[in-house]
């Protein structure tokens, strides 16, 4: 896996890391991550200046207790280079929870249902699957993870190591090549 370099405030993402890796995982950098549930949390405006930093894949036996309540929002604030401004790329995510995906503030694709409630959480296996993610013109961009997974304590302690991970990992793919290998598998 490659992730690049990424500062405290910032993930820098460029063409030609693309070309090289042909995929970059982002769930392998620090995300802002903030248990509960707010809309607000979607907005670039919104400062997250005080929420920890955490790999979004969270081991709930690595995470400090109570970190995880099973409803939270991650953050990644990015910069891209001149080459992606303007173009539309491909990310794919693989979770069991359900999630909602924000970029700068706008709802872009929903995997299951999010919720705090038992009730109406409905979690999704994803698969792998490209959902397009269009850069603007702008250089900083924020991609913003509404995220549920209410019976990953229960799912860990029964099936332990098997369990894997509780939240979600994520790459991110040039849009042709992209769906070219999910086409492919």
């Amino acid at each position: 896996a490659f992730a690049l370099a990424q500062d405290s405030s910032r993930f820098f993402l460029s063409a030609d890391s693309l070309k090289k890796h042909s995929s970059i995982y982002l769930a392998g950098t620090l995300w802002k991550y903030h248990a509960g549930d707010d809309s607000l949390w979607a907005s670039p405006a919104f400062d997250d200046s005080d929420w920890i930093e955490m790999k979004p894949t969270m081991d709930l036996d690595s995470i400090p207790k109570g970190t995880w309540t099973g409803i939270g929002w991650f953050r990644l604030h990015f910069a891209v280079d001149s080459a992606l401004r303007n173009k539309t790329l491909a990310m794919t995510m693989g979770h069991d929870g359900a999630s909602e995906i924000y970029l700068d503030g706008t709802l872009v694709h929903r995997l299951g249902t999010v919720s705090a409630s038992e009730k109406q959480e409905k979690t999704y296996a994803a698969a792998w699957s490209p959902i397009g993610l269009h850069l603007d013109g702008n250089a900083e961009h924020l991609l913003a993870i509404r995220y549920s997974f209410l019976n990953a304590e229960k799912i860990k302690s029964r099936y332990g190591v098997w369990a894997g991970f509780s939240g979600f990992s994520m790459w991110v793919e040039e849009l042709n090549g992209s769906i070219d290998n999910y086409v492919d598998d």
